[in-house]
């Protein structure tokens, strides 16, 4: 399909102008079918009709005994000099701009050599990899503000139904909220203390540092990577170019990495699978205790034998 693409654009402006000329000769030859024909032959009664008979023509489906009989002479020359400068001529110079064309590009990509510019994948690695930093910075914020804020009764403390409607707010799911209260919920009480808060600043305070330096090595890196003579990623010498075997290589590494990460994100997948069977099973005992428990209240008039047997 490359080769397709690539001739048929390279052969544009040549197919156009000869387009141009293969329509005039066309188009003469049917108007000169309609005036010779027009009054004795079916087939050329009309120039609308002439035009879709010099293509039946050019198809192989023509009824030469009928111009014949219309003029011995003129028709088997219109017939022949139509088949010959159309037919041979014409179709035959098409055929042959398309063959040079081709050839052209076939011959260009058999000489292109083996080498492969990263620098644009470099660069969109780059972009992505900024891009997820500064997501986790920005997290860091919004939880940073969270502790800040949640506390809407001024009490001290953060409830979890607190701290759930700010980050909610923030766009936050119930599970990425439960698992970060939990974490630093250390009594499990559901409240984040003096103790806890401190302890949760200060862990964010490191982790902001951390992607601070990321970041910033991160930028230094780039800056040095880039060629000292200024050339962009299009004006690149070859000094950045790589060799087909060291780009096998890397697409190698960059295999084995893909699937590293996917048997990690397929395990997180099955530890949230199993924590919602746990929380479902939560819910079941829960309703279980209510039901019995309403069951009690109900039958508080039954003697306490009833109540066991009931049990």
């Amino acid at each position: 399909m490359t080769q397709l693409s690539t001739t048929l654009s390279r052969c544009a402006k040549d197919v156009l102008g000869f387009s141009v000329m293969f329509m005039i000769v066309f188009l003469a030859y049917a108007q000169l079918g309609y005036l010779l024909f027009g009054t004795m032959v079916e087939d050329y009664k009309s120039f609308a009709i002439s035009i879709f008979t010099l293509f039946r023509i050019i198809l192989g489906d023509f009824n030469f005994d009928a111009i014949l009989e219309a003029h011995r002479i003129l028709g088997p020359i219109f017939f022949l000099t139509y088949v010959f400068f159309v037919f041979f001529v014409l179709l035959n110079m098409f055929l042959a701009i398309i063959n040079d064309t081709y050839s052209e590009v076939k011959s260009d990509l058999s000489t292109q050599k083996s080498e492969f510019e990263l620098g644009d994948f470099f660069k969109r690695s780059y972009e992505k990899m900024l891009e997820r930093l500064n997501v986790k910075r920005d997290r860091i914020i919004d939880i940073q503000d969270a502790l800040k804020n949640a506390d809407v009764n001024k009490d001290g403390v953060i409830e979890f139904g607190e701290w759930r409607r700010d980050l909610k707010a923030r766009g936050y799911t119930d599970v990425e909220i439960e698992n970060v209260f939990s974490r630093y919920d250390i009594d499990g009480d559901r409240i984040l203390r003096d103790a806890e808060q401190l302890h949760f600043k200060a862990d964010l305070t490191a982790l902001e540092n951390n992607l601070e330096t990321d970041i910033n090595n991160l930028r230094k890196e780039s800056n040095a990577s880039k060629p000292a003579n200024g050339l962009g990623a299009g004006e690149s010498d070859n000094g950045n170019r790589v060799t087909y075997d060291e780009f096998a290589i890397l697409v190698r590494r960059i295999d084995r990495m893909e699937y590293s990460i996917g048997n990690i994100v397929s395990r997180i997948d099955d530890v949230l699978t199993k924590l919602e069977v746990l929380e479902k099973s939560k819910i079941k005992r829960r309703e279980a205790l209510t039901r019995i428990l309403n069951n009690i209240s109900e039958d508080t008039h039954l003697s306490r034998d009833d109540r066991h047997e009931r049990l």
